[in-house]
């Protein structure tokens, strides 16, 4: 039998109210956790972009010593 036909009939196969998945997590609560595993690449180019600027300014402030 060819297994996509296999798929595609067990797919389309109707679900009764009691076999539908419940949904018991918040909708934002996996984005929450994504959050506190690490610092996005825009958060770290923006404190980056800080810190060389703050850089440049206080070596040139410092040059004319």
């Amino acid at each position: 039998m060819n297994p996509t036909i296999l798929t595609h009939s067990v797919e389309s196969r109707e679900r009764s109210p009691s076999e539908t998945p419940v949904r018991t997590s918040r909708p934002f609560e996996s984005q929450s956790r994504k959050h506190l595993q690490g610092f996005t690449l825009v958060e770290l180019v923006v404190v980056i972009t800080i810190l060389a600027i703050l850089g440049t300014i206080g070596f040139l402030s410092i040059q004319g010593y």
